[in-house]
């Protein structure tokens, strides 16, 4: 936002002014707000009162309200002793009920995040193209820009490393357009420091085209489940879709910007023991990836 904005952890708020940065679904966001005051009952019973300053004030395209990060493992610490005001509604999923009372009253929003909703694969891509993120888009020659996109345009789905090895001198610049989104790629799925991996595409548009051409039947399969991108799964109780099938690895990506990636023989097993089955397709998938 042109703005420097605080943080107190590096694996947690840190992460989340990464993923809020950029997320077109936010519009802005501010670190430290004015303390709000949480009333809830004790175990003994005894009502109290404590001010409390989250973490951020989000603005979203369809939401806004309060925001607190906190490490996974420090909630379940903290439910144990204040099981009133921390709760768990699912794995890595939390509640703060006073928080959310109070920004009802102010007709807002009150969410408490944990450490288990952070795709490290982004975070990991954020830290890579740290310093291109820092840089003018002017600085990248336009002829060169061009040039490089032409290529990425002309053969969408080719690899990083496919265009980096004749490209070697122009490596910057390559990553400046990944940072500036002239050249679009999943920061999502896959880490960048794995080139061979990390298909690239001239925009997002051409990404989502690729990927439903390219989710289909003939890919292999797992005990009757389709390995393919964009096939959907339940495991654990919780929806997945298939984001990336590899040599050796099978990345899911769950709710919003949850990811794990799981070994291909170990998500066979799982398959196996009835622990992941296949999940039908929404009815508005395709109209949402064509």
């Amino acid at each position: 936002m042109g703005v420097t904005i605080q943080f107190e952890s590096h694996r947690n708020a840190l992460a989340a002014i990464y993923a809020m940065e950029h997320s077109s679904a936010v519009v802005e966001y501010w670190d430290q707000p004015p303390p709000m005051k949480l009333t809830y009952r004790t175990p003994a019973g005894r009502a109290i009162g404590v001010l409390h300053t989250p973490d951020f004030f989000v603005l979203r395209t369809d939401a806004a309200g309060w925001e607190e990060w906190k490490r996974e493992d420090d909630l379940r610490r903290l439910a144990e002793r204040q099981s009133q005001r921390y709760c768990r509604i699912a794995e890595g999923r939390w509640r703060c009920p006073p928080g959310e009372a109070y920004a009802e009253g102010c007709g807002l929003s009150y969410q408490l995040r944990a450490s288990a909703e952070i795709n490290w694969v982004f975070q990991r891509n954020m830290i890579f193209l740290e310093d291109y993120l820092r840089a003018e888009p002017a600085s990248i020659p336009p002829a060169v820009a061009e040039t490089i996109r032409g290529v990425v345009a002309a053969q969408p789905g080719m690899t990083l490393q496919a265009l980096l090895d004749p490209h070697t001198g122009a490596a910057d610049a390559i990553y400046g357009l990944i940072a500036t989104e002239r050249i679009y790629i999943d920061l999502e799925a896959v880490p960048l420091a794995e080139s061979a991996r990390v298909p690239l595409f001239a925009d997002r548009d051409t990404a989502l085209a690729y990927a439903h051409v390219h989710a289909t039947p003939s890919c292999t399969s797992a005990h009757g489940i389709a390995l393919a991108c964009g096939a959907m799964v339940s495991w654990d109780g919780r929806a997945w879709t298939i984001g990336h099938v590899g040599k050796t690895t099978v990345g899911l990506r769950g709710d919003g910007s949850a990811w794990t990636e799981v070994p291909l023989q170990g998500f066979e097993t799982l398959v196996r023991q009835g622990k992941v089955s296949g999940l039908a397709p929404e009815p508005t998938l395709a109209q949402r990836t064509v």
